[in-house]
């Protein structure tokens, strides 16, 4: 039980750390001060927390286990991010047609079809990429993973709460 947690909480934070540490991220590509392009999620790029010297360090990763896992990244991103555009593109034509209101049933469950198919397709392209990651660490790393996961989404969190303004505190 506890190592199926283990694997959720590694597959929330590659999903949540790859996009916390824009500042860090921007630096190393050189970025800092530039606007992201409009098809990006919104929030900071991602990070490769692998080949940050801080997080290696922290996890204690060796220079095998940094490269074996941004060789998995780097074979699979390119065309995971492409099958990503693909589907936003399906997701536009859907809501375009839903909110046309004039196509026939079977067409718009056709679309919705196409939409969900890739969807899965992503999402199971996605988790047995990270699953594969999660298998050249250690349990220790995977601890080690998990509490900075946790200290990521905190971080995440507060950021968008200034963001809005978080009324709450009022």
């Amino acid at each position: 039980m506890t190592s199926h947690f283990a694997g959720f909480f590694l597959i929330a934070f590659l999903g949540s750390a790859t996009a916390t540490a824009a500042p860090l991220c921007d630096q190393q590509r050189g970025d800092a001060g530039k606007k992201p392009e409009a098809s990006h999620q919104e929030g900071p790029p991602r990070w490769k927390w692998w080949l940050h010297a801080d997080s290696r360090k922290e996890l204690g990763l060796t220079d095998k286990q940094s490269k074996k896992i941004d060789e998995i990244w780097e074979s699979t991103a390119p065309k995971w991010r492409e099958k990503m555009h693909e589907l936003e593109k399906l997701e536009e034509a859907l809501a375009k047609t839903i909110k046309e209101n004039t196509a026939d049933v079977t067409i718009v469950a056709q679309q919705v079809e196409k939409v969900e198919k890739l969807r899965a397709e992503n999402a199971t392209t996605r988790t047995v990429m990270i699953y594969r990651m999660h298998l050249l660490l250690t349990p220790e790393q995977r601890v080690k993973v998990n509490e900075m996961r946790a200290r990521m989404e905190e971080e995440r969190a507060k950021r968008q709460n200034q963001g809005r303004g978080d009324k709450r505190e009022r």
